[in-house]
């Protein structure tokens, strides 16, 4: 599949289609399996996702930068979404939870990755008003958003992934901590992480012995035992929110880069910085103008 262009762009990619590329044996291999349309070249994916920007073209047929892989994925085939990961905080109603999970299913049918806040959800056991019930707490619908991830990995182009992030205060924070530590499997698709304020750090690192304490150090255990949970210094990310009149920065993409708010995306890209070393030292004037056009500043 390609973009149609102007004769002058369709010559320039002519020129460098055979001489720029460099991607080795197994990076075409990965190419094939996950990222090419049907009928689709390397070298047709580069012009489908330069929207006919030479200059963009060169950059990733230098390796010198590539956009995450959903722009890869999706760019000029008028499907699916170009941003890396989506973050939502989770309503505590089966309406907001459901709506969550439909929007989750949706990023991560077109190779997104999705974090959530959990720290909405009532405990676990505490009553519904107006059925009876009782609610099935954080844990019980992180298993649920896990299977979503499960089944859209069975037929999805990559592995599913998923952040959880739960309050330190929380009624169920324990279940959460420990949620892994049977069988660290069970929540393949997801990392957690507890979301942490100063005041909680300030009590939990004091020289008094106290339950934040006894907290942390059960996080600590935790996560030398199956990696997880990791720590979310909420306080720490407001501090430098720049849209606080937006909302709160509650939680983070799956690999934990970027604090997002409710329904906010992350866009992310890798610059390759081996490509800038040389015998003389490092080209900084060469990164900062491909920064420059990987960000799209001027």
């Amino acid at each position: 599949m390609s973009l149609t262009f102007t004769p002058e762009i369709k010559e320039e990619f002519a020129k460098m289609a055979d001489k720029r590329l460099k991607f080795n044996e197994n990076a075409l291999i990965i190419l094939k399996k996950r990222y090419l349309q049907p009928g689709e070249t390397p070298v047709n994916m580069l012009d489908r996702v330069s929207l006919g920007n030479v200059e963009y073209y060169k950059m990733m047929a230098d390796l010198d930068f590539l956009p995450n892989s959903p722009t890869l994925f999706n760019l000029g085939t008028g499907k699916g979404t170009y941003s890396a990961c989506f973050k939502y905080d989770i309503p505590d109603s089966m309406d907001g939870i459901m709506d969550v999970a439909r929007k989750a299913a949706l990023v991560q049918k077109w190779g997104g990755g999705v974090g959530y806040y959990f720290g909405n959800i009532r405990a676990k056991g505490a009553e519904v008003k107006g059925t009876g019930n009782h609610a099935g707490g954080p844990v019980g619908f992180l298993r649920m958003y896990n299977a979503i991830g499960d089944v859209i990995t069975q037929s999805g182009k990559r592995a599913a992934a998923q952040m959880g992030i739960l309050t330190a205060w929380h009624k169920d924070i324990k279940e959460w901590i420990t949620c892994k530590s049977e069988d660290p499997d069970a929540l393949s698709t997801f990392n957690i992480s507890v979301s942490a304020t100063d005041l909680f750090m300030k009590k939990a690192t004091s020289d008094v012995p106290n339950k934040d304490g006894q907290l942390l150090d059960m996080i600590a255990e935790a996560a030398w035992t199956t990696g997880d949970p990791g720590m979310y210094f909420y306080d720490t990310s407001e501090r430098t929110n720049p849209t606080p009149h937006l909302g709160k920065l509650t939680g983070t993409n799956p690999c934990g880069e970027v604090p997002l708010l409710d329904n906010e995306p992350c866009n992310l890209g890798s610059i390759n910085l081996r490509n800038f070393a040389n015998p003389a030292g490092f080209d900084w004037s060469r990164l900062a103008e491909v920064t420059g056009l990987a960000t799209r500043y001027r």
